[in-house]
């Protein structure tokens, strides 16, 4: 959350129209994937140097690798992600989630002091917020490069994207019912988001619901 430090205006209000705070937000959404690919090579980043390679730089199969062809075929894939709606729904819930945690912060803090239940929806929320984006993107995109060839990565990402999206949801929901009578609507446009996503999830890769994960869903 140190990416939304200066997502302010300059006189120290925020508003909706704040792209600094839009940027904010994909800045984080950007660490948290960093860190997640960091954190899921780190076992084959220690054993590197016990692995013997067969990769000879002086190798002409290795020196005709195309790296324009690659780079393009990576940004082919990335614009096709982009565009799923399934994505730009992702997206759009963290924009507006974040959004109304920002405005709404001193209130929903202390309805949190005075609840369990709501501290622990905020955490449930604010945890998922980035995770979802980042996890729809990996899905969709291995849905892409792999072509049905190999799949399972692809309905794993996509299960653990709806099962912290009916969680959030789930979160939103409660924190919506503990809010005064008349701010309850300020809620209604991001649970909607976020409905949408669960939805257009399901449609873009429908094996993912009854996807088993080895060693979680046995």
């Amino acid at each position: 959350m140190d990416c939304t430090r200066d997502a302010f205006n300059a006189d120290g209000s925020r508003d909706g129209d704040n792209t600094e705070f839009m940027e904010s937000l994909m800045c984080a959404a950007g660490e948290f994937e960093n860190q997640a690919e960091l954190e899921e090579n780190a076992e084959f980043e220690n054993g590197f140097d016990e692995v013997d390679s067969d990769l000879d730089p002086t190798d002409s199969e290795f020196n005709e690798f195309d790296m324009d062809a690659y780079m393009a075929e990576r940004e082919r894939i990335e614009r096709a992600t982009s565009e799923t709606v399934c994505v730009k729904a992702a997206d759009h819930y963290m924009m507006e989630g974040g959004r109304w945690l920002e405005e709404w912060d001193i209130l929903v803090e202390q309805l949190a002091e005075d609840s369990d239940e709501i501290s622990d929806a905020l955490e449930v929320v604010s945890w998922y917020l980035f995770q979802l984006t980042v996890k729809l993107r990996r899905a969709v995109s291995g849905k892409i490069e792999a072509e049905y060839d190999y799949m399972d990565d692809v309905y794993g990402s996509a299960k653990v994207v709806l099962i912290g999206a009916d969680r959030s949801l789930d979160a939103w929901l409660k924190i919506q019912r503990a809010l005064p009578a008349g701010q309850r609507d300020s809620l209604d446009n991001v649970i909607d988001i976020l409905r949408d996503m669960i939805a257009f999830t399901e449609a873009e890769i429908p094996e993912a619901r009854p996807f088993k994960r080895p060693g979680f869903d046995d």
